[in-house]
C-alpha cells in the first residue's frame, strides 16, 4: 500500500516527461516473407528447443499479439514479458 502511494506521488509530482503511450508502448515486429519462412522453419524443425520457442514468440509478435500475451499464454512455459521482449 505504501509503495503504491509513493509511486503515485512520484508520477504526480515528478513524472518522467513522457506520455503514457510512450511508457506503455507495444513491441512490434515487421517481417519480410523470407524472414517469416525462415522463422517458421526454425520453429518447426530446429533441434534446439530454446530456438524453437524464440522463433514462435517472434512470429506471434509479428502477427500482432502483445509481448504479455505471448509470454503468458503463447509459449509452452509461461514467461515474464520482459523475457519475450529481449
Amino acid at each position: 500500500m505504501i509503495f503504491h502511494n509513493l509511486v503515485g506521488l512520484y508520477w504526480a509530482v515528478l513524472g518522467d516527461g513522457r506520455e503514457r503511450s510512450e511508457r506503455m508502448r507495444q513491441h512490434t515486429l515487421e517481417l519480410t516473407p523470407a524472414e517469416r519462412v525462415a522463422l517458421k522453419r526454425a520453429r518447426d524443425r530446429d533441434p534446439r528447443p530454446s530456438l524453437r520457442e524464440r522463433a514462435s514468440a517472434m512470429l506471434q509478435i509479428a502477427d500482432g499479439r502483445s509481448a504479455r500475451q505471448v509470454a503468458r499464454h503463447g509459449l509452452c512455459t509461461p514467461r515474464k514479458p520482459e523475457t519475450v521482449c529481449r
